[in-house]
């Protein structure tokens, strides 16, 4: 809004039929007005940079925590596969031993 309107809805006066003092005068008073509202809206930009700032801080902490858990999952897959590989071989190695002593029972009732 153009702030000689604004000021204009705020106070109720037009002051084109004034004098020049008093035309001064609203000028004053409309700068006050807009440094008033520029101090209030630096003190709402301050908040919100607070507020980035500490959103952009959990983001990084909650990150790191992700990269930890993911690494601990990589690990614990690889070490589940690792023993499931140990176990398909110890699986196999049985089966081949089974079918050792059993053939070798069949050769010793022969």
């Amino acid at each position: 809004m153009d702030i000689f309107v604004k000021h204009i809805l705020q106070t109720g006066t037009i002051t084109q039929d004034k004098p020049q003092r008093n035309r001064l005068a609203d000028v004053v008073n409309i700068v006050k007005n807009l440094n008033a509202e520029n101090a209030d809206l630096m003190d709402r930009v301050n908040e919100l940079s607070l507020k980035v700032e500490t959103l952009e801080e959990t983001n990084r902490r909650l990150n790191d925590r992700l990269i930890k858990f993911e690494t601990i999952q990589k690990a614990d897959m690889a070490s589940i596969r690792t023993v499931i590989e140990l176990m398909r071989k110890e699986l196999e190695n049985f089966k081949i031993d089974f079918t050792r002593s059993r053939e070798e029972d069949e050769e010793s009732e022969v």
